[in-house]
């Protein structure tokens, strides 16, 4: 007798593909992370925690600096009013856990390095002519105190402390003391020799370590009552704090102050710099 043995193969049937262009049948996870790569997309900068965590979901398989190269470029493209990310939460995206306890001071780094790029262009100023002034030793080096008295001479609108918080970002080896190379590469700024040839200097300006000097001896100074600082009389605000002769903190003449943060912004901005707060008086401005 032949015994014949049949089997029988059972297939269980797989769930239903889902369409991916479908975005009723996407997990709410997914569109949630679509959502915040839609916003990065379009140049947002503001996102809470939990958006951020979200964001870092999409871009997880992007290195840092190509997250960066991309989303610089979409600023460039889209010529956004405001480009500076650097204060904004976002800055997380394009930095490195370990390294976000710096990000404040790289932010105010940023916005002091833009300051001085608008006022070399704006006012002629000549942040090598700030550093030589303080180092009183021609060593070529400024302590931080002393570099925290040079970014206050070129009067940009920040407050003292935000100026040697900068100074000990400057000093990446921790000696104490910022060396003029760093300063320059710190701040991007061009060498001495094509500043005098772009600036085309008089020969006054070319004898500023001498006869600026000897010429400021002749007027009379005046006490801040607020840091203590010695300004000339040719200054009615101080140059380290922003405080009047009579106490109170004023904005320079070249400057507005914004209604949010009171940053002290170029006349040319229309929106501050710190906080993105619009000017007073921007209706009445003619664009």
């Amino acid at each position: 007798t032949t015994t014949t043995t049949t089997t029988i193969t059972t297939t269980t049937p797989s769930p239903p593909q889902q369409d991916a262009r479908d975005p009723a049948q996407l997990p709410v996870a997914s569109m949630e992370v679509n959502e915040q790569c839609l916003r990065f997309f379009n140049c947002g900068m503001y996102y809470t925690d939990e958006q951020l965590e979200l964001l870092e979901m999409g871009l997880a398989r992007d290195a840092l600096p190509d997250r960066l190269a991309f989303f610089q470029e979409c600023l460039r493209l889209r010529r956004r009013a405001r480009n500076m990310w650097q204060d904004t939460p976002l800055a997380k995206i394009f930095t490195a856990a370990e390294e976000w306890h710096l990000l404040s001071s790289r932010a105010k780094l940023e916005q002091v390095r833009k300051a001085i790029a608008s006022a070399v262009k704006q006012r002629q100023l000549d942040p090598y002519d700030a550093f030589e002034f303080f180092d009183e030793q021609k060593s070529g080096a400024l302590s931080y105190d002393n570099m925290q008295r040079a970014l206050a001479r070129m009067r940009l609108g920040f407050a003292p402390k935000d100026y040697y918080e900068i100074a000990r970002v400057l000093d990446s080896e921790r000696s104490g003391r910022i060396s003029l190379e760093r300063f320059r590469e710190a701040f991007h700024l061009p060498s001495q020799e094509e500043m005098l040839s772009r600036q085309q200097r008089t020969p006054l300006v070319l004898q500023a370590g001498t006869i600026i000097e000897d010429l400021a001896r002749q007027f009379s100074t005046w006490s801040c009552p607020e840091c203590s600082l010695i300004n000339s009389t040719l200054e009615d605000i101080c140059v380290a704090c922003g405080t009047g002769s009579g106490g109170k903190r004023r904005c320079p003449h070249d400057m507005w102050e914004c209604d949010h943060c009171h940053f002290f912004n170029e006349l040319k901005d229309y929106y501050c710099q710190a906080c993105d707060w619009a000017k007073p008086n921007i209706n009445a401005s003619k664009f």
